[in-house]
């Protein structure tokens, strides 16, 4: 934070600060399930997971790309509404390539996948690509947010930030498909090469 203070100005550093701290009520959410032994259902899950996000990533790349967004562009509506549904698919890519490596966890792990199986009755198989369409959709609703929010605020800056959003969740995707050493996506066996695609 130190190195971020230096870079930021007193908005985006506050703006950081407070989706870190909406981080950290997702972790608590999270750790009531686990202590709680229960999987929530798809719709509370999904809320969390706004949360428990990496909405803080998307955040700060304006700052990163050395320019700082202004307040009453970031805090509008339309661009609120494309950072929270890409911060979802963000959010959702992480579940799909954890997916294997937390079955083999120790204790039980909560994922969307794991919720859709409990609470929907549906198969792995299933509830996985269940999981990716619910993906996919999050990720076609960020995407006409997006063009929304730059019709709407046609500043160049708008435009700026949202591309750089955008492709910040295309690495994250990338990162996690390429990250084979931690991330592999399951083999249900009856799919070309093997393997579901978000």
């Amino acid at each position: 934070m130190d190195f971020f203070d230096r870079l930021a100005p007193d908005q985006v550093h506050d703006r950081e600060l407070h989706d870190l701290a909406r981080l950290h009520l997702g972790y608590l959410a999270e750790a009531a399930w686990e202590t709680e032994q229960r999987v929530p259902g798809i719709g509370e899950y999904l809320m969390v997971r706004q949360y428990n996000s990496f909405r803080p990533c998307l955040t700060i790349v304006d700052v990163l790309d050395g320019y700082a967004l202004p307040a009453d562009l970031h805090d509008h509506p339309a661009v609120q509404k494309a950072l929270a549904l890409g911060s979802l698919a963000t959010t959702l890519v992480n579940d799909l390539y954890s997916y294997t490596k937390e079955l083999r966890s120790l204790r039980p792990h909560v994922n969307l996948i794991t919720a859709l199986v409990h609470h929907e009755r549906l198969t792995a198989r299933d509830a996985y690509l269940k999981a990716v369409g619910i993906h996919n959709e999050a990720m076609h609703r960020f995407e006409a947010a997006s063009d929304t929010a730059r019709t709407r605020l046609p500043d160049p800056v708008t435009a700026r930030y949202l591309t750089s959003v955008a492709d910040w969740i295309d690495g994250n995707h990338w990162w996690h498909a390429t990250n084979t050493g931690r991330y592999t996506l399951p083999d249900f066996g009856d799919h070309p090469q093997g393997e579901p695609s978000p």
